[in-house]
């Protein structure tokens, strides 16, 4: 007889972090599994506020809760089990519930350039930057679109970092319906009022998208465009990026319904089209973090049947889905593709370029003729971009949802017959 089942939250995001140690504090168990050294996802990836620091503590510590750091998810099994695997070891995990909150990533179009060294994510190099990489003295260039471009500009310039530059692609009519838009998030406008001082001195180009990115004597030089017009730039650094999409793989696994902004659940009750599952946070759609708290809090109370809070858990997860939906309207449209060579790089992991992916008419195959999407990456970077610019859709994302070791889908030839693991509290 198998073991009893579980609570598995699989992300360890605010939204993660939420739900299991409301869950937890009902009094059943929860495993959650992240695959990130620290909890606390990419907005508290280095826990720098006290709300953070406290709710990573209470997941340390609390007897009803076990913290899987670096594992994944390879694949889901029949009879609501998941296959995972840990640093060292690979197991099978059944659920009672599964929630979904695996966040978003930054949305990487290619452009000429966009592979040289120094050019990243805007947020990945605020990651790296929150972790320690040195970033004092160096000039960067910050092109994209959404949200993240503020603070993480805020963020550099803290850290000693020079910007030459901000390209942003929206124009300035589209921005002050966003700002507008903020006024009934007193929160959302103190951070971003907070993000703008010292920022004026930088130049500003709104309506303005990069094109290009070239090496030059001392580091790169990037090209920006915005209507007719071209601005130069040099700098040690190019940060790009144009909004998030969700990390919605393991919800289309299980079998999930999904749209291309995030997956769909029951507005109320957050449930998803399968049974037992739930999806909060950015992976439902990109909210920010007062939205992944909030949904984190109303499926715990969903989950536990606490009834008499769920009223007022429903009106606030209303209230910041209606941000989600006004960033979406703002920043959610792809711009147009930028012309690229015929040696311009679109799947990083296997360098498979422009040219050798122009002759084929589906991501299919793409990828059988060329391997693109069969990288480390599985997908998750080329795959937007050859939506983007080819206009295929992916087919089906099938298991393992990651690279895995041999011995981890050696678990798979024997399911039926292997016990899941009892995770103990």
């Amino acid at each position: 007889m198998n073991p009893p089942a579980t609570v598995v939250v699989v992300g360890a995001g605010p939204a993660g972090m939420r739900a299991a140690s409301e869950i937890a504090d009902a009094g059943q168990p929860v495993l959650i599994i992240d695959d990130n050294p620290h909890v606390g996802g990419q907005i508290w990836r280095t826990l720098p506020t006290t709300p953070a620091q406290h709710a990573a503590h209470h997941l340390h510590t609390h007897p009803n809760i076990q913290l899987w750091s670096q594992s994944s998810v390879i694949a889901p099994l029949p009879q609501q089990r998941l296959l995972v695997e840990r640093p060292t070891s690979a197991a099978i995990v059944s659920y009672t519930h599964l929630i979904i909150a695996t966040g978003a990533r930054e949305r990487l179009l290619p452009l000429p350039g966009w592979t040289l060294p120094g050019v990243m994510g805007i947020g990945g190099l605020q990651a790296l930057v929150k972790t320690g990489m040195p970033i004092a003295g160096k000039r960067v260039l910050i092109a994209g679109s959404g949200p993240l471009i503020w603070p993480v500009a805020h963020t550099l310039r803290t850290h000693g970092a020079h910007i030459v530059a901000i390209a942003e692609r929206q124009p300035l009519h589209r921005l002050a319906r966003f700002a507008v838009g903020l006024i009934g998030h007193p929160s959302k406008l103190t951070q971003a009022l907070t993000s703008m001082p010292g920022l004026v001195t930088s130049p500003l180009h709104l309506g303005t998208r990069i094109t290009a990115i070239t090496t030059a004597t001392h580091g790169l030089t990037a090209t920006l465009q915005q209507s007719q017009r071209e601005f130069h730039y040099d700098a040690d650094m190019v940060a790009i990026g144009d909004h998030l999409v969700p990390n919605y793989e393991l919800a289309v696994a299980v079998g999930c319904r999904t749209t291309p902004t995030g997956i769909l659940t029951d507005p109320d009750t957050l449930a998803t089209s399968c049974p037992n599952v739930y999806a909060i946070g950015e992976a439902r759609g990109v909210g920010g973090i007062e939205c992944a708290l909030a949904e984190g809090t109303l499926v715990a109370l969903q989950i536990t049947q606490h009834h008499q809070r769920l009223p007022a858990a429903r009106r606030a997860v209303r209230h910041e889905r209606a941000f989600a939906t006004h960033l979406a309207r703002i920043f959610g449209d792809p711009p147009a593709p930028v012309p690229l060579s015929a040696d311009t790089i679109v799947c990083r992991c296997e360098d498979v370029t422009h040219a050798q992916l122009q002759p084929h008419t589906s991501w299919r195959a793409a990828k059988l003729q060329t391997r693109c999407g069969m990288g480390p990456c599985q997908g998750r970077v080329c795959g937007v971009a050859c939506e983007h610019l080819y206009g295929w859709g992916q087919d089906a994302i099938r298991p393992p949802l990651r690279p895995a070791r041999v011995s981890t889908l050696a678990l798979l030839a024997s399911t039926d017959h292997t016990p899941c693991v009892h995770v103990t509290t």
